[in-house]
């Protein structure tokens, strides 16, 4: 924390980004050296306080109770998620954009990191009340143990994907040891076999997209939002964990994520039917007893989306909301929200 001149706000420097997507001789060195020296000024202007620079990877233990960014702006570390959240922006700039992030990446594209002292910590608004959505039911001990059909991938009760290996056990990029089918089914059942669209579910996602017609965009991306709003506080993880579970590391489910903690979107006086919300719903949850195949939606919906986005054409979609809220560049319709949900359309190229 400094006591002389403010750091530059560089909340909206796209440096790390650029190093995360390989630009790595232009931006990468120059970041680090500028998170760096900051680090070590703030370690000499507040030696009471532990300040953590851009190669600090792992989260301390114990955790802060908050800390203070290269903008003086203060995060809050969400339990359940393990990821950080903005609740105090200084300068008011960071606020709309920075999305939770977990420690690496918030010592890197936000760092340095200092531990918030006692005089800022009061500058915390109250703790964001945990929505209390619609409860799912228990789960059957009966069910939770239930194995699924063998060589298929799953998802778990904590949103994590497995894939099978040839010895019969399974395995996830995010744990490092392999469990047997039992094993994993104590731990984590009811295990969810992936799956794929059913009849009636396309039908109730495609037909109010189609009828939105300009709007149609808007119309599936709001759906999404509302599938969000409706898992939360009611999951043992944060929505875009288990919106994402079904390939947490493709490009698809990283426009997914974005989506999901941003504004909302203005559909332009076109309700999302509730139907749609039901659908995706349980996609994620797989229904009441949670033994319903999980559906990947990233890709999935792009894919199903895709005929009647080319029906209404690309260009007479309506882009400004998502544009007025970062979702989308009308000079380039390959980023952001656009740039996936249309990239399954006739003739359209993304580029990555």
């Amino acid at each position: 924390m400094t006591t002389s001149a403010d750091p530059t706000p560089t909340h909206g420097i796209s440096t790390a980004h650029e190093f995360i997507k390989g630009d790595r001789d232009r931006f990468y060195q120059p970041w680090i050296e500028m998170q760096q020296a900051l680090a070590e000024q703030r370690r000499t202007d507040r030696p009471d306080l532990q300040t953590w620079g851009p190669f600090d990877q792992a989260e301390p233990d114990p955790v802060p109770d908050a800390v203070a960014d290269i903008d003086r702006d203060l995060w809050v570390r969400d339990a359940a998620s393990r990821r950080w959240h903005l609740r105090y922006s200084e300068h008011g700039s960071a606020g709309g954009r920075a999305q939770p992030a977990p420690w690496d990446k918030l010592v890197l594209e936000y760092g340095p990191v200092t531990a918030a002292p006692p005089e800022r910590l009061a500058l915390l608004p109250a703790p964001k009340k945990r929505r209390k959505g619609k409860a799912l039911p228990a789960i059957d001990p009966v069910l939770k143990l239930r194995l699924p059909a063998p060589g298929v991938p799953v998802v778990d009760v904590l949103f994590r994907r497995w894939l099978p290996t040839e010895g019969g056990q399974y395995q996830s990029l995010r744990v490092e040891e392999t469990f047997t089918p039992e094993a994993l089914a104590a731990e984590a059942g009811p295990l969810r076999g992936q799956g794929f669209p059913e009849p009636d579910d396309e039908r109730a996602l495609t037909e109010p997209v189609a009828a939105a017609g300009p709007q149609a965009l808007l119309v599936a991306a709001r759906a999404l939002q509302d599938t969000a709003t409706r898992l939360e506080g009611i999951l043992p993880v944060d929505q875009e964990t288990a919106m994402r579970a079904g390939r947490t590391g493709s490009w698809e489910s990283e426009r997914l994520g974005e989506l999901v903690w941003a504004s909302r979107v203005d559909t332009e006086g076109h309700p999302v039917p509730a139907g749609m919300v039901d659908v995706l719903f349980r996609w994620v949850t797989g229904g009441p007893d949670r033994t319903r195949p999980y559906v990947e939606l990233a890709e999935n919906l792009a894919d199903l989306w895709a005929p009647a986005f080319d029906a209404i054409g690309v260009t007479a979609l309506s882009m400004e909301p998502l544009e007025e809220i970062g979702l989308a560049d009308a000079r380039d319709l390959t980023r952001g929200v656009p740039g996936w949900l249309l990239s399954r359309t006739d003739g359209f190229h993304n580029r990555l």
